[in-house]
């Protein structure tokens, strides 16, 4: 399942930090802890493997720059938050919360108007192959070292694919299949990268060495093939590491004819 709103600033062109999901994510966690605490505290007083993942993405990319650590936005926004359908509650509870504020929602401390708000069902993939698009940036955590970022081949800025990226990618899927199918068996989900750019993202504001944390990511398009159960899996809560963190939201957009 999916819920969308549309946002738009209540006076003209807005700023948002370049930083922007643990805001995001700060508004679910508060939306719902007013809706329903009994949901809050067994979603987020534990560390688990979230059952979602969430993107704010520009109604228009074209109306959006980036200046002094900033996104400067003159369009309006949509949230977007996929739940896995076992977890469904998650997305009522938040629905609810939206319309008990009549029209209007504060984050990144402003006031904004919602202009459009609806659930809707994710599309499902019934063959063994798809081609997917990412809606926000996929981490792949590293396998050897969990505190870093593996990325596969990018052919968009000509970076070769780290050495690691496909045993990381299966035991990331291994995580999220075992949590989610409920199966211990090892998956064979084969990546084939088709157009992707390597990117780095600035998360949580953390500082390491007086830096700044980056996250290497990777954007564009990609190919998987597996089990249909996987594929659809992937479809509903995302791929990768920091999903609930607004990560790894994909989008099923064709089935490759074998």
């Amino acid at each position: 399942m999916e819920l969308q709103f549309r946002i738009k600033p209540q006076e003209g062109d807005f700023q948002i930090p370049i930083d922007y999901r643990p805001e995001c994510l700060s508004f679910i966690k508060r939306s719902i802890q007013q809706e329903n605490e009994w949901l809050y505290k067994k979603y987020f007083f534990h560390k688990t493997i979230k059952p979602y993942t969430f993107a704010l993405i520009p109604a228009r990319i074209d109306r959006v720059d980036i200046l002094n650590w900033k996104i400067l936005c003159k369009q309006d926004l949509f949230f977007r938050l996929r739940v896995h359908p076992g977890y469904k509650e998650l997305i009522i509870t938040l629905y609810n919360a939206i319309l008990k504020n009549k029209g209007k929602v504060e984050i990144f401390n402003q006031q904004f108007e919602i202009k459009s708000l609806w659930i809707q069902q994710v599309r499902s993939i019934s063959g063994e192959q798809a081609i997917f698009k990412t809606i926000s940036p996929v981490f792949i955590r590293g396998y050897q070292n969990k505190n870093y970022g593996v990325v596969p081949e990018c052919v968009h800025n000509g970076f070769p694919g780290d050495d690691e990226f496909h045993e990381a990618f299966q035991k990331n899927i291994q995580e999220q299949v075992r949590a989610f199918l409920f199966d211990d068996d090892e998956p064979n989900v084969q990546f084939k990268p088709i157009k992707l750019k390597r990117v780095v993202v600035y998360h949580m504001n953390k500082k390491l060495n007086d830096k700044p944390m980056k996250l290497p990511c990777f954007t564009g398009t990609f190919e998987l093939t597996g089990q249909s159960e996987i594929l659809n899996l992937i479809q509903q809560i995302g791929l990768g590491s920091r999903r609930g963190q607004g990560f790894g939201m994909v989008e099923f957009i064709q089935k490759q004819n074998i």
